[in-house]
């Protein structure tokens, strides 16, 4: 649609194996899997920012041959050696420097520094952190039992 392409200028996308070590590009570069996953909410900070932007999407390979996500697992300690404190995916690779792990820590330094941050920042806390058990619970029902959400929507999620 129009709308995404427009949000979409300012983003640029990188397939391939290789996670980065540094910025692409002088940019914020941000690496996670080719799929939608913990990276989907981060895009989506990134483009109600309007942020000028690099996203590598990692190919994780084969699942049914032995070298399955192996370029990422290889590449952990090299990233660990630049200063990422807990290699791990998605990571962000900051301009200053920095760089940063785990969804939810990515989001809230995006809403730091694009001022999308509630001014509730405990409130914040708390929605955010409600919103990854939710996802935890749905994503885990997904992989095991997806049958089993009818029942946690009819009779769990409302209490929530």
């Amino acid at each position: 649609s129009p709308h995404y392409s427009l949000l979409d200028q300012k983003m640029k996308v990188i397939k391939g194996h290789d996670a980065p070590l540094d910025c692409v590009n002088n940019k914020d570069t941000y690496v996670y899997w080719d799929i939608c996953g913990l990276q989907a909410p981060i895009r989506l900070a990134l483009a109600l920012a309007n942020a000028d932007y690099v996203e590598v999407r990692l190919d994780p390979g084969d699942p049914n041959t032995p070298d399955y996500k192996g370029a990422w697992f290889a590449k952990k300690p090299a990233l660990s050696e630049k200063g990422c404190p807990f290699p791990n995916l998605p990571y962000a690779m900051m301009t200053d420097g920095s760089y940063l792990v785990q969804s939810n820590a990515i989001l809230r330094a995006i809403g730091y520094k694009y001022n999308l941050i509630a001014h509730n920042i405990s409130l914040m806390d708390q929605a955010l952190d409600q919103a990854t058990d939710l996802d935890a619970t749905i994503t885990g029902a997904c992989y095991r039992d997806f049958s089993s959400l009818k029942l946690y929507f009819i009779q769990k999620l409302p209490q929530q």
